[in-house]
């Protein structure tokens, strides 16, 4: 072998290994503009649902009730608050009352929640007492 056929060889393995870090660098690439697709239609699909809300078609709101009833956000109570002001089908508009009663039990239960974990962080002493009762300590030895 000649110098000039060495450097050849070396010169192939370099594009071949320039080529599998470019393949790489597409799939990665392809796989972000997937991901980025799904992102968008997901919530162009989300849109469309809540948008379907005031649809003039009875069935699409149903349908659009029944995604909110599967998929709730609290940003959804304002929504269908609004809807059931609008809505003149009587079964149309329960069903949005069901659903919203449901959306505000699930807020004010995350409240709740909320606070009794702020409770325990502070501690025993901030917890409301019966009248008469005393502070108890929980150290050893202090009976």
């Amino acid at each position: 072998m000649t110098a000039v056929e060495v450097r050849r060889v070396t010169s192939r393995r370099e594009a071949d290994q320039l080529s599998t870090g470019t393949r790489l660098v597409w799939m990665v690439a392809g796989a972000a503009v997937l991901g980025a697709t799904v992102v968008l239609a997901v919530q162009d699909n989300v849109r469309r649902r809540r948008n379907d809300l005031f649809n003039p078609s009875p069935m699409r709101r149903m349908a659009a009730l029944t995604y909110l009833r599967q998929h709730p956000e609290t940003s959804d109570v304002v929504l269908l608050r609004d809807y059931v002001e609008w809505e003149e089908r009587p079964a149309l508009q329960r069903r949005a009352r069901l659903i919203l009663a449901g959306l505000e039990e699930a807020l004010i239960a995350m409240e709740r929640a909320e606070e009794g974990g702020e409770t325990e962080q502070n501690g025993k002493a901030d917890a409301p007492r019966e009248s008469g009762e005393t502070a108890e300590t929980d150290e050893p030895g202090a009976d």
